[in-house]
């Protein structure tokens, strides 16, 4: 990548929908990122959610990410503002880094500001979740309507 060039992007037109009034809220709020996730979705080709390249990185999804050459890779499930509740598991896409990320695929590399106003470049490294994460989303629902009256096992 050449330091004037920047990487293509997708996006569902789902997250296109959720993405977009949430970027001209925070731009007319004056939101430091709000400008940057609006530019970014207007250039993304926009495809129907089933027609997303499976290495594109999407809402409500892991990635692991670098956000400059020689930092740790990091593994956060990218969500919407109002969805962000665990700094060490979830990455708000309205932070730099975050607008960066959402709809590069895997290996692209995106340069953004950061709130302190240095460039970075942030890379898209996977979309695997960290081992070790079980997500509640992909528990089965419990539908055993037995009542189990054991509190299980109680401290002495």
């Amino acid at each position: 990548m050449s330091p004037t060039s920047i990487p293509p992007l997708v996006l569902s037109s789902h997250d296109r929908d959720r993405l977009e009034p949430l970027a001209r809220r925070a731009l007319a709020e004056g939101h430091p990122v709000g400008c940057f996730l609006l530019t970014e979705l207007r250039r993304a080709k926009i495809c129907a959610p089933e027609e997303l390249p499976r290495d594109a990185v999407r809402l409500d999804n892991w990635v692991s990410y670098r956000a400059d050459w020689g930092w740790p890779v990091e593994s956060r499930m990218l969500v919407c503002p109002d969805d962000y509740s665990n700094r060490d598991a979830q990455l708000s896409v309205l932070s730099p880094v975050g607008a960066a990320l959402i709809g590069l695929r895997t290996r692209s590399r995106m340069p953004y500001l950061g709130i302190e106003g240095f460039r970075h470049i942030a890379t898209a490294e996977s979309l695997d979740p960290p081992l070790g994460i079980m997500s509640l989303l992909y528990l089965p629902a419990d539908d055993d309507d037995d009542e189990d009256d054991d509190p299980g096992p109680a401290a002495a």
